[in-house]
């Protein structure tokens, strides 16, 4: 049994169910799994004596939700609806619909989550966390506006609406409205913020008070990378009108500290350390920083406008590493090179929407005379899991992909030597786009109809780079159109580079 494997101490177990609840009730608000894992055993022991409890049954489908365990969640909300009677208040039946929709929307499930969350909303229509989650379902998808109205009906309810005012935040960012993005976006780095996607929180334990930059110049900031490698390789754009005005420490992805350090390593400190425990980290007990900030806070003060966008190339390569895969290319022969990536993103930034089935490729791979290069990266977490797609796809169709795992997953290798190499990359939207941004590299970028602020809601160009860079987007909810929109325009370059 549970409690006699020490995982549930003994003398819990003999008090009365209603203390019993109000434990579980605390060990639900822990980060902790083993404290979420010990509240559900506690709550099936008062469930095992009283079946029928909405209550009850709701804790356990929480105690899923914590763990991102959906389907469980989704079950066990369901069943919690189901047991629901006339008596059952309307304040206690709305958050039982609210978190079912929570569980549907991280599956993409947006028209069944869109008429839970409503339902919560009438049910409790003073509760501005229902109107904000109804808010979340138009952030990011195409509709900023009405994201931008949502989250203004959530903040009449609760003006200090944290993760209101972070989605608003987001919707302002999507329009180009930099000022009040920017403004909304500060609110996720706020503790509380309930969203998937807030920002990252870094502390020092040497530096327990250490402010956020406010913008003051000649202080000396940290700054820390945040989100994925790709956002942080497009805030390192402001760095150089930061180092203008400030001393710099900057904390980098530790797949990222050798490019960095290539690049700006003689203007300020880079630490490898973003990843390692915050009370491991070692250099800030000599270098002294006055105020902290997640790195694409940055835009609140230097990206305020349209024109404050340079789009300039700014990150330079390893010479070395270029001239060894120019090297390689130049081997395989004389026809051009094209680099490619069908996949990017994990569940909950939204896989579904940034790939594409590599089958649906078959035909430009070979429709075009070139040799085709993935840059297919694996998950961090899954190292070699794109290893066995490729080689089946490759002697099911007889085309080869060239791919090369080890070059891959090595950003050093990939971003600072291989894509240099290419003639052209084509990539759906992940951080290999904002490497050829970064570095100059010529890329056509597969943008879904639905993408993320970062690519704006239409246009070719990303704001953030120059004409190197140039979006093909979705205009209904199917790839075969823009790989037979990317093919056709492939025929066209094709008889440029190659007359040239």
């Amino acid at each position: 049994m549970d409690e006699q494997q020490g995982l549930i101490p003994p003398e819990w177990l003999n008090e009365s169910s209603q203390e019993i609840i109000e434990r579980a009730v605390e060990l639900l608000k822990s980060n902790e799994v083993r404290e979420v894992w010990q509240a559900r055993k506690l709550c099936e022991v008062v469930l095992s004596i009283d079946r029928h409890n909405p209550g009850i049954i709701f804790l356990i489908a929480s105690s899923y939700l914590r763990q991102s365990r959906w389907a469980y969640a989704e079950h066990w909300f369901r069943r919690a609806l189901a047991e629901i009677t006339e008596e059952t208040p309307a304040k206690a039946q709305a958050p039982m619909h609210c978190n079912l929709g929570y569980c549907l929307q991280q599956e993409g499930r947006n028209e069944e989550a869109a008429a839970c969350f409503q339902k919560a909303v009438d049910l409790d229509p003073v509760q501005s966390e229902y109107l904000n989650n109804l808010a979340t379902l138009f952030v990011n998808n195409g509709t900023p506006e009405e994201a931008v109205r949502r989250c203004a009906l959530a903040l009449d309810v609760d003006p200090d609406n944290e993760d209101a005012k972070w989605n608003q935040g987001l919707a302002y960012l999507e329009l180009g409205q930099w000022d009040k993005g920017w403004a909304g976006y500060k609110s996720g780095l706020v503790a509380d913020v309930q969203s998937s996607q807030k920002r990252k929180q870094r502390t020092y334990p040497q530096f327990p008070e250490l402010p956020y930059w406010d913008g003051t110049r000649g202080q000396k900031v940290v700054l820390y990378g945040e989100q994925g490698v790709g956002d942080e390789i497009l805030a390192v754009s402001m760095l150089e009108d930061a180092a203008k005005e400030n001393d710099l420490i900057y904390e980098a992805h530790p797949r990222l500290v050798n490019i960095m350090r290539h690049n700006f390593g003689n203007q300020f400190p880079i630490y490898g350390s973003r990843k390692i425990p915050q009370d491991e980290v070692q250099w800030p007990n000599w270098e002294k920083p006055d105020a902290k900030l997640a790195i694409l806070g940055l835009g609140e003060h230097y990206r305020r406008k349209d024109e404050d966008f340079p789009g300039k190339v700014y990150l330079k390569p390893f010479d070395s590493l270029v001239d060894k895969y120019k090297e390689k290319m130049r081997k395989m022969g004389a026809r051009p090179k094209i680099g490619i990536s069908w996949k990017g993103g994990s569940v909950l930034t939204r896989h579904d929407l940034r790939s594409i089935p590599i089958g649906l490729m078959q035909d430009m791979f070979k429709t075009i005379d070139a040799d085709w290069i993935s840059l297919q990266y694996d998950n961090a977490d899954r190292p070699g899991w794109n290893t066995p797609i490729v080689e089946g796809f490759e002697k099911d169709t007889g085309v080869c992909l060239n791919h090369d795992t080890a070059v891959i997953n090595d950003l050093d290798e990939c971003y600072g030597g291989l894509i240099h190499a290419l003639d052209l990359v084509i990539s759906v939207n992940t951080s290999l786009v904002h490497a050829c941004g970064a570095f100059g590299v010529p890329c056509w970028v597969l943008t879904p109809k639905r993408p993320a602020w970062r690519y704006n809601i239409e246009g070719e160009r990303m704001i953030w780079y120059g004409g190197h860079v140039r979006q093909i987007r979705q205009t209904e909810d199917s790839w075969e159109p823009v790989i037979k929109e990317v093919t056709t325009q492939l025929q066209g370059w094709l008889e440029e580079v190659t007359a040239a």
